[in-house]
């Protein structure tokens, strides 16, 4: 039995597994890069990333870890895929946040991005890590008597913001488990909407093309008498 991955995109994910006879995918686990499914697999067929093979203690496996987290390594305890890596807000993204925008200033709140935005390029889900977007919840998918909540996605007011440029954020996030990370030896270069368009993408003609301001209201949180 020889373990593969692949890219599935229904799931915005790359998917370790193996074949049956009969041929039958087997899922094992996934992965959000490319990296980490090489370094899963690689090891799961007998090649393990090289890491201290004496019993450890918990406290050696943490050290271990963080020696090691940056570059990859294989979890002594788990036997399970580390590694922090970098992700940056590209252009890609950029344009698909400005596409969101345009259909939020219409009133379209939740957004499937696929089949309302015709892209198959699922990197866009990686703006949760700034928190410029958020996906749709089991709550909200039974009140609006959606079938399936994955694939949709809402600006939130600090996406809103980066829209209209009235906010900057780090141009890099360090992730991990699916989890954003704070690295303590890193000093954040902060870029706004158009620093992540690039010249690749024209701002103004794109605001152009939203209907209504989207400018996020204040939140009064002060209780009213009527």
């Amino acid at each position: 039995m020889k373990y593969v991955y692949k890219k599935w995109d229904k799931i915005e994910a790359y998917v370790v597994g193996f074949y049956e006879p009969d041929g039958k995918f087997i899922r094992e686990s996934d992965h959000d890069s490319q990296d980490d499914a090489v370094m899963r697999v690689s090891y799961l067929n007998g090649n393990p990333v090289a890491f201290p093979t004496k019993e450890e203690s918990l406290n050696d496996a943490k050290e271990h870890l963080k020696k090691n987290w940056k570059d990859g390594t294989i979890c002594p305890c788990c036997n399970q895929v580390v590694k922090l890596y970098e992700i940056k807000i590209s252009a890609k993204m950029a344009k698909v946040l400005m596409d969101m925008g345009k259909l939020t200033s219409i009133g379209k709140e939740w957004i499937h991005i696929m089949n309302d935005l015709k892209t198959q390029d699922g990197t866009y889900a990686k703006m949760r890590f700034w928190g410029l977007i958020e996906p749709m919840g089991d709550t909200i998918q039974v009140k609006l008597g959606i079938k399936k909540s994955s694939g949709y996605w809402k600006l939130t007011d600090r996406g809103k913001k980066f829209i209209l440029g009235s906010t900057s954020l780090p141009e890099s996030k360090f992730i991990f488990n699916n989890h954003s990370y704070q690295n303590p030896d890193w000093k954040p270069k902060y870029v706004t909407i158009k620093d992540a368009l690039k010249n690749k993408f024209n701002y103004a003609e794109m605001m152009r093309g939203f209907a209504a301001d989207i400018t996020p209201r204040p939140f009064n949180d002060q209780p009213s008498l009527f």
